[in-house]
């Protein structure tokens, strides 16, 4: 802008200043005119007009940094938002593991024989798991990796169904090497093992309390029911006069859910840890069962 207009404009800003300012005190433009005071101080309004006013200068924004996807945790195991599982799309099943949305799926074991029922350590560091490949069902145990693969078990008869302490150290199981399915448990490095029950009936379906106190078991073929026993084997009591399948506790091991044939369909059922207040969960005759917490 030329000198001159600049002038004219800063002028004809002054001139509406003072109509304004006369207006607001309820003076004529002669009497503003006359105050030296107040001409003084419509000066300097009008320079804060013209200095914090004007246009501001832009300000470069910075570009946001792309938000990334909450990445799932590494193998970890129990808790740790990977699943293991078993599937048989390379032949007669192996141990799989997964992230908890599905992604990236890893095979573990990679044997002709049928490697199934996976079970996590407390910590996740290690896979319990049955399988065929020594002939019979014996257990294994494999790092969460797939690594470091060892033989726990080592009978002619079958160990299936591994049921890992939530202590981390002994695996419950059921065993045929008496000729009748038996409730055992061994630790994860293949020492101490143990058999719990002693009965001419068929024992299955070890479950750990969420303290690792009490297993519940079901027993068939003689004096049909669930059991709850100490984790030694000792204190047993009876909690129903029917087998169950697949019992799962609670998580603060108030209750314990499981399936049953006993009405005559396979069907969801709850209880107590004491056998109180048995409760049936099914509301269809269609087939449910393997309830898990």
């Amino acid at each position: 802008m030329h000198s001159r207009d600049w002038r004219l404009s800063l002028r004809h800003m002054l001139d509406r200043a003072r109509e304004a300012v006369a207006l607001a005190l309820g003076k004529s433009r002669a009497d503003l005119d006359g105050d030296r005071l107040l001409g003084l101080a419509l000066i300097v309004f009008l320079l804060l007009c013209i200095t914090g006013c004007s246009p501001a200068e832009p300000t470069e924004t910075a570009t946001p940094t792309p938000t990334q996807p909450p990445r799932l945790p590494p193998l970890s195991g129990s808790g740790g938002g990977v699943i293991a599982f078993t599937s048989d799309q390379y032949g007669e099943g192996d141990i799989f593991v997964m992230n908890a949305d599905g992604s990236d799926p890893r095979r573990l074991t990679e044997d002709p024989a049928y490697d199934g029922w996976p079970t996590w350590s407390p910590d996740g560091s290690q896979i319990a798991f049955m399988s065929l490949r020594s002939g019979n069902p014996d257990l294994y145990v494999m790092d969460s990796d797939g690594t470091d693969l060892r033989q726990l078990t080592r009978h002619s008869a079958n160990d299936i169904w591994p049921a890992w302490s939530p202590d981390g150290e002994p695996i419950a199981f059921p065993s045929r090497r008496d000729g009748n399915f038996e409730i055992y448990v061994i630790n994860a490095d293949g020492t101490g093992l143990k058999r719990l029950t002693n009965t001419p009936s068929h024992e299955d379906f070890p479950a750990w309390s969420p303290d690792g106190s009490l297993i519940v078991l079901s027993r068939s073929e003689g004096d049909d029911g669930a059991f709850v026993m100490d984790a030694n084997g000792t204190g047993e009591r009876k909690l129903t006069d029917f087998a169950l399948l697949e019992p799962a506790w609670s998580p603060d091991g108030t209750r314990i859910a499981f399936a049953s044939d006993h009405e005559g369909f396979r069907g969801l059922y709850l209880m107590n840890s004491d056998g109180s207040n048995l409760q049936r969960l099914s509301e269809t005759r269609a087939g449910e069962n393997c309830p898990d917490w």
